[in-house]
């Protein structure tokens, strides 16, 4: 699996949490204590979070960090610029 493929699914369970959550981009942030530009990147795979913002955000969607995280596949090495 590619680092993009690995990011946009990432994405897509955080939103769904959110969704199911009824919560807002801005109360998420909050609530995983970084800025709106840090949670944007994210959004738009520019930069994947630190494993203390994934820890973070399981908390605040309630939900296992596996969940978020593991989708059966490795994770393809990129070029050591990502």
């Amino acid at each position: 699996m590619t680092r993009e493929k690995w990011c946009k699914m990432f994405v897509a369970r955080v939103h769904s949490r959110m969704e199911y959550m009824n919560m807002t981009r801005a109360e998420f942030t909050a609530k995983v204590g970084v800025n709106d530009n840090k949670v944007s990147r994210w959004f738009r795979c520019e930069t994947v979070p630190k494993a203390i913002d994934i820890v973070n955000i399981s908390k605040v969607l309630n939900c296992s960090v596996s969940w978020l995280i593991d989708f059966g596949d490795r994770i393809e090495k990129g070029d050591g610029n990502e």
